[in-house]
């Protein structure tokens, strides 16, 4: 399905010349009734949002590819603990620096917003969420680049489709 139901807002709060920076990070959920007037069903929310700052070694999910039991759990149930136990795996391998986990939006139209720090080594973020009531789907970003050139992005919004686990 390629519906935009929520956009991803990072706003750099701080830049260190090369060697870091720190975002603002915003899950801004734009599904309604006013936005998908046909069948926009009741009870309209998505799950705590959970990723990881990472590097180009490893990747949570990718389209066409079978998800990872983590992704599954969390597309399914909205349960996140199994994806994070797949983040600190990564984190012990080198591939990632941090797991992100942040809050759920209880009702769509909503925003959640979590502060994150990127580094030259781990500039990538991916980031997913449950879209609910749905039997499996989610939306996400996946392997973002937060560099731009020598520097940091100042800025960025990413609309986020819906995916199916």
């Amino acid at each position: 399905m390629r519906l935009a139901l929520a956009v991803l807002a990072f706003s750099a709060a701080a830049a260190t010349a090369q060697d870091a920076a720190t975002y603002r990070l915003t899950l801004d959920a734009t599904w309604s009734a006013q936005t998908h007037p046909e069948d926009f069903p009741p009870d309209p929310h998505f799950s705590p949002v959970v990723g990881a700052v990472h590097d180009g070694s490893v990747e949570l999910w990718a389209p066409g590819e079978l998800a990872t039991a983590g992704i599954e759990d969390m597309a399914e149930t909205g349960r996140t603990g199994l994806l994070v136990g797949e983040v600190e795996a990564m984190i012990a391998s080198g591939g990632a620096r941090e797991a992100l986990t942040g809050g759920w939006i209880p009702t769509s139209p909503g925003a959640v917003m979590l502060d994150i720090e990127v580094t030259a080594s781990h500039p990538l973020v991916t980031l997913v969420s449950m879209l609910a009531p749905s039997p499996d789907w989610f939306v996400g970003s996946r392997g973002l680049d937060l560099r731009d050139g020598d520097g940091w992005v100042q800025r960025a919004e990413i609309p986020l489709y819906v995916w199916d686990a």
